[in-house]
């Protein structure tokens, strides 16, 4: 009796050990897949946030620009990631910093 109880608890404590490791694994892929997801789908969403801050029209030559008598004015130009990246964003010089806390008492 006692070896059926010893070895029902041991069988107990290693089938525990493999769901908690199962569930361990399943945890990282998870995570591994939400932020595949997350890097692709990252793109588009840039794209599609607001106005590119290269300056530069989007412009691509079609049927339209070739039917014209004179050659496009407009210079080829299709947006991507370094049109909406913004250089002075987060750009703070110390006396910025003074301004904006000189009413604030030491």
């Amino acid at each position: 009796m006692q070896d059926i109880l010893g070895e029902s608890l041991r069988k107990l404590k290693r089938s525990h050990g493999r769901r908690t490791r199962m569930l361990a694994v399943l945890l990282i892929l998870s995570l591994v897949v939400s932020m595949d997801v997350f890097w692709w789908l990252r793109q588009p969403g840039l794209t599609l946030a607001g106005d590119a801050d290269c300056g530069i029209v989007e412009h691509s030559h079609d049927e339209g620009c070739q039917a014209q008598e004179a050659p496009c004015a407009l210079a080829e130009h299709i947006h991507d990631i370094s049109c909406y990246s913004d250089d002075t964003a987060d750009t703070e010089t110390q006396l910025d910093w003074q301004k904006m806390f000189a009413d604030y008492p030491y």
